[in-house]
């Protein structure tokens, strides 16, 4: 999906759709999103919901797979805290709307409390190993569901990201960057590719970034996570890559971020224990996820220029991929 495809609609739009597909008396405010569009829903100061507009390209199909991933998760393991799909008035989970560039999908899903984690600097050991065992407490819990748009092609995909990277290297602008990113790229082509399809496979989030990682505040420094948001990159992977993703984004805010991605991957692998073939090729999932962030920011920014939320991560990993270009 393109982000010159996602919905442009303002906050008076979305609380019109709010009323006449949900009957709800809501005040709107856009939230961050890549490709999709997304409002917070309030009523009376309190907020009540979020609203999901999917980019104009996306595939029903696409929203059925994490609905039914959502409602497998709820089912598999009730303390994990994910958002829910909330009805329109017709008793149906997914809703449409006529608005300019054609016609978009749209769901409610309920609100969750907590702070983003990019919030809750420092992170200290036992919050990224909890955050951690979160993680893999989802995947386990979403170990034998399956779905065919599941297997779909998705830019964010460790399946596709030697071409996703490789075919994007020239918006990135600067030699040493580029020069950087190449050296990660021949080394994931080189070593890890080869070897994934051996690696064991599962239904993962794909996204567990600083901002959709909910944790509670805390007055005693012993934070928890609260949930898990945004279930829009749901793909079928190497269940390590879901441990990749999560270290990747938690390296960005880290004065060591090889401590605090050993931290987060061993609060993982206490609650879905990885083999040897998995931390073969963790480096190099962590490497090309970061070089798939920066490729991805360079282009989308642009392409869609002036929205802050597209390059949000891209400093971070910058600085990441040049602390890790420096491990033998």
């Amino acid at each position: 999906l393109d982000v010159r495809d996602r919905p442009r609609y303002t906050a008076e739009g979305a609380a019109h759709i709010a009323k006449a597909h949900f009957g709800l008396q809501v005040r709107a405010r856009p939230l961050p999103s890549e490709r999709d569009q997304n409002f917070l829903l309030s009523r009376g100061g309190k907020a009540s919901g979020v609203l999901k507009i999917a980019n104009r390209r996306e595939k029903r199909g696409v929203l059925a797979l994490q609905n039914l991933a959502l409602a497998h998760l709820e089912q598999s393991d009730p303390t994990l805290a994910g958002p829910r799909v909330l009805p329109n008035l017709e008793g149906e989970a997914v809703s449409f709307d006529q608005g300019s560039g054609g016609e978009f999908l749209i769901r409610l899903f309920s609100y969750l409390e907590g702070i983003p984690l990019a919030e809750a600097t420092p992170h200290s050991p036992g919050l990224l190993a909890e955050v951690g065992r979160f993680m893999g407490r989802v995947d386990r819990a979403m170990l034998g569901f399956s779905h065919p748009a599941s297997q779909r092609t998705l830019k964010w995909s460790v399946l596709v990201a030697e071409q996703v990277v490789g075919q994007n290297l020239d918006w990135l602008t600067g030699a040493g960057r580029r020069s950087l990113v190449e050296q990660f790229l021949a080394g994931f082509s080189a070593y890890a590719r080869p070897r994934l399809d051996r690696l064991r496979q599962g239904v993962i989030h794909n996204d567990a970034n600083d901002y959709n990682v909910l944790v509670f505040p805390s007055i005693d420094g012993k934070q928890k996570v609260a949930g898990l948001l945004d279930f829009g990159d749901i793909i079928q992977a190497p269940l390590v890559y879901e441990a990749a993703v999560a270290a990747a984004y938690v390296m960005q805010s880290a004065d060591d971020p090889l401590a605090a991605a050993g931290q987060l991957v061993g609060g993982y692998h206490d609650c879905l224990p990885l083999d040897a073939d998995d931390f073969d090729v963790l480096f190099d999932l962590i490497a090309i996820r970061l070089c798939t962030t920066v490729t991805m920011a360079a282009k989308q920014s642009a392409q869609d220029p002036g929205r802050p939320y597209l390059s949000i991560s891209e400093e971070g990993a910058w600085r990441v991929l040049e602390r890790l270009s420096q491990v033998d």
